[in-house]
């Protein structure tokens, strides 16, 4: 009895088979529309992954010699939007004022390259700063840059993004901490490098 009073509620127009089919399509046609969007994430996800770069600023420490680099260990180009060097948690300005802040007040001969704008391709390095005796570098500077840089007073961060659009930020920092902790410490993503610092390196 109550089910025929349900029927006979529902409007003639809903009851009719045309109508039900056409519901039907309706619901169909939304469940392979949701389908479609969830394979197309999953789709862009991928492409994203397997052009995904991978920056590390490094440091190599000899007695002789301090060099600082960036390498793509990834497996795309990262575009570089912009990079910066601090002491003590300062950004300078460039290179030079780097080594007036460690106390090297004196010219020293150095190799210097500029990061901002350059498109570093995967598995590719770029030596970014490198001071030598070889070079003309003094006893007196390498030791006060080795003692800085072993006392993470010197950071260099480096934000880049892939070719989709998607940013991380990269600290020479980073690649201390990874030494002294069990965790994984890496390049961290952001929004965009709009408010990232600049220095002229």
């Amino acid at each position: 009895m109550t089910s025929q009073n349900s029927r006979r509620s529902l409007p003639k127009w809903l009851r009719s088979p045309e109508m039900v089919v056409a519901i039907s399509a309706v619901i169909l046609s939304l469940c392979g529309l949701f389908i479609a969007i969830y394979e197309s994430m999953l789709i862009r996800r991928h492409q994203q992954a397997t052009v995904w770069p991978h920056l590390e600023v490094q440091t190599s420490l000899r007695d002789d010699e301090v060099t600082l680099r960036v390498e793509n260990t990834g497996l795309g180009p990262a575009r570089i939007e912009a990079a910066s060097v601090s002491v003590d948690g300062e950004a300078l300005e460039d290179w030079q004022a780097m080594l007036a802040a460690v106390g090297i007040t004196d010219p020293v001969p150095a190799y210097r390259s500029y990061l901002g704008g350059r498109v570093l391709p995967q598995q590719a390095w770029e030596t970014i700063f490198q001071v030598s005796e070889d070079g003309g570098a003094p006893a007196e500077a390498l030791d006060l840059l080795h003692g800085a840089l072993e006392g993470d007073r010197i950071n260099i961060t480096v934000c880049y993004c892939s070719v989709y659009g998607e940013c991380w930020v990269a600290r020479l920092q980073d690649l201390y901490r990874r030494s002294e902790s069990s965790l994984v410490v890496g390049p961290r993503p952001v929004p965009s490098c709009s408010e990232s610092a600049r220095s002229r390196i």
